[in-house]
């Protein structure tokens, strides 16, 4: 393997994009304007950090521009510390149902399935300039710690999907993809389920 082949696939292949860092910025500022509609029972009742209380309760007098930089400021709040973005954001689904969950869940399963194509598009590339036959198998670059973090996945099908895409770049194997990363999240929710009920 070249050094720019190293340089290419990266150390931290499960880095954001640009513009998925923007859309999860998008997603925390969502969280945050929402969280204004909430009363101080409702906040404590999610162990806040403290002062948190008083920065959603700062913004009910503001006018529209302040609104918008305090809704600002409560997302980079949500952004760094995930553990309470995750109890935000499931006290907003107690309050309005699963939609804000499921919302999230979509955009994660996204991200995941983009690193994972875009992983076998480099090595895909890097077969090319070596002049070697391309194939993207469980073991490989994401798709490997993709794998130890989601042992109910089928890693396998996976890796195939995302090497049929490389190939055809039609919407089918991403279709795939994204359909095993959500059964493998399902099947992991009921494990759990059923290991807390017994």
């Amino acid at each position: 393997m070249t050094k720019k082949t190293r340089k290419n696939i990266g150390s931290d292949p499960m880095r954001p994009s640009r513009s998925e860092r923007k859309r999860q910025a998008r997603m925390s500022a969502d969280f945050a304007a929402e969280m204004l509609n909430l009363n101080l029972a409702e906040i404590e009742s999610i162990d806040p950090p403290a002062g948190l209380a008083a920065e959603v309760g700062s913004a009910a007098g503001l006018k529209s521009g302040a609104r918008k930089r305090q809704i600002k400021h409560l997302a980079g709040i949500l952004r760094r510390d995930p553990e309470l973005e995750t109890r935000v954001l499931e006290l907003l689904e107690r309050r309005r149902g699963s939609a804000a969950k499921e919302k999230k869940i979509f955009h994660d399963l996204e991200f995941i399935r983009d690193r994972i194509v875009n992983d076998a598009l480099a090595h895909r590339k890097e077969a090319e300039e070596e002049e070697t036959r391309f194939n993207y198998r469980e073991g490989d670059g994401v798709m490997a710690e993709i794998a130890a973090r989601m042992p109910e996945l089928d890693a396998a099908a996976v890796a195939r999907a995302a090497e049929s895409y490389c190939f055809s770049r039609k919407k089918g194997p991403l279709r795939e993809i994204f359909r095993l990363l959500k059964s493998a999240r399902e099947s992991a929710e009921v494990a759990a389920k059923l290991k807390t009920e017994g």
